[in-house]
């Protein structure tokens, strides 16, 4: 489209410039007639790229607010919403009367446009202190029930509650209780201190805290190489270091609160196995004081939960142990032995 635009103003010029001409032949003599033409044909290639430039800038301003209409969207509907003052930046590790247990009861969620649901009538209830792996091929409803339960997501049926309130609810009376670390973690231009404390003032981010959040994420090594240590740049979105580095970041980032129930999704996909295999040790090890919700395709990394949930179609087929499960589910059986496990 922004090429019709183009061709009609070189077509506008080129009739325009005949008119004049034949005007001008027809009343002037030639001299004035072929100066005057040469002058609206210098004016008209030096105005012609001018307005495609205001027509392709008229383009992209178009584009970006259709991107951009959600959020204008959301900033009206929240124009008379009583405005948060947050009164207390400090970082609390004690979380006391936090109760990492959660219950799913009937729960069930069918995205917009959309026919079959993506969870269907999950029922779940996760003691705290356990480590519970989400399983199950692509399509699953995993990374949805994640959603739900940390109030991303509203269920069409049934409830999720976390120390018996509502997931937002939760996060809104204990902040910092609960962590969530995605499969892509966003990192901030500034330090590794900065990074793991993301939204603290700093002088929260000391280096206990910090330090502590990074051994978990099996960083303190690499961390003590560094000549600024902590304080370290890490660039642009993480430019200056790796991108399991970066992955490893984001564990420590969760870990930075010393939260109660800490949730993964795919967290550790982007590392070796050997990394992996660390961190997935030093999660185990949160077993009792920390209820841990991970998403793993890889079966080595949940081979160790204390439950092991399968889904399938968004239906859980199977609760139990890692052994439980893979008797019960002969994919999953399969999957195991294609492991070696």
């Amino acid at each position: 489209m922004p090429y019709i635009s183009k061709y009609i103003i070189e077509t506008t010029i080129v009739l325009g410039a005949l008119l004049i001409g034949i005007v001008q032949f027809l009343f002037q003599d030639a001299s004035h007639a072929v100066a005057t033409i040469a002058i609206f044909m210098a004016a008209g290639t030096r105005i012609a790229p001018a307005v495609l430039r205001i027509q392709q800038g008229a383009i992209l301003i178009r584009g970006a607010f259709g991107q951009a209409k959600p959020t204008l969207d959301l900033i009206d509907s929240l124009g008379d919403a009583p405005i948060v003052v947050n009164i207390d930046d400090k970082v609390d590790t004690a979380h006391e009367g936090f109760n990492s247990e959660i219950t799913i009861k009937n729960t069930s969620l069918t995205y917009p446009n959309k026919l079959l649901k993506a969870i269907s009538d999950v029922t779940l209830d996760i003691p705290s202190g356990a480590s519970v792996a989400f399983v199950g091929p692509s399509g699953a409803g995993k990374t949805t029930i994640i959603d739900v339960l940390l109030g991303v997501l509203n269920p069409d049926e049934g409830s999720v509650l976390i120390s018996g309130l509502p997931p937002l609810f939760a996060v809104a009376k204990w902040p910092g209780a609960v962590s969530y670390v995605p499969q892509d973690v966003l990192i901030a231009a500034g330090t590794i201190r900065e990074n793991v404390a993301l939204g603290y003032p700093p002088e929260e981010a000391t280096d206990e805290l910090v330090m502590s959040a990074l051994k978990v994420a099996q960083l303190d090594g690499f961390v003590a190489t560094l000549p600024q240590g902590i304080d370290t740049q890490v660039g642009e979105r993480g430019t200056k270091i790796s991108g399991g580095q970066r992955q490893r970041l984001g564990i420590a980032r969760a870990m930075f609160t010393r939260p109660h129930l800490l949730v993964l999704d795919e967290a550790t996909s982007s590392l070796d196995s050997e990394t992996e295999a660390s961190i997935s040790q030093s999660i185990h090890a949160l077993r009792g004081s920390t209820t841990v919700v991970m998403i793993a395709h890889r079966l080595s990394t949940v081979r160790n939960a204390d439950i092991v949930v399968y889904m399938d179609a968004g239906k859980v087929l199977a609760i139990g142990s890692f052994e439980e499960v893979r008797s019960s589910v002969p994919d999953f059986d399969r999957q195991a032995k294609l492991m070696g496990l």
